[in-house]
């Protein structure tokens, strides 16, 4: 099963993740941002969601300390295309960074990517 990690205090986008995930039989896991690097550590190969809206320079720092992303696949999700947090994040090991409805319209297909790329599900 792929789990779907999202750091985020969106209540909307959280609904929204639901329900995709719902739809693809996917794990949802909501962790609080301190709780991040744990639960990355047990969840490895995971789709890992971070919204930069909030704190983005704290998300990109967290990302920057992974010394090995392995399978794991890093998301950022903006309010905007903000180019120079889109930069920086790509810079810092996130593999994508997304707006918001971009995320959600293009989800399924990441979802399917992930499946596709990982013989284990």
């Amino acid at each position: 099963m792929i789990s779907i990690i999202a750091v985020t205090e969106d209540w909307m986008l959280t609904a929204r993740l639901a329900k995709v995930c719902s739809d693809f039989g996917c794990q949802l896991i909501l962790p609080r941002i301190d709780e991040f690097l744990a639960v990355y550590r047990s969840n490895g190969s995971g789709i890992f969601l971070l919204d930069l809206t909030t704190n983005p320079d704290q998300m990109i720092k967290m990302v920057k300390g992974i010394q090995n992303p392995g399978q794991a696949m890093i998301l950022g999700v903006t309010g905007n295309h903000i180019k120079t947090i889109r930069n920086q994040a790509i810079d810092h090991g996130f593999q994508m960074v997304f707006t918001k409805r971009g995320f959600i319209r293009n989800l399924g297909l990441v979802i399917r990517q992930r499946i596709r790329n990982d013989p284990g599900n």
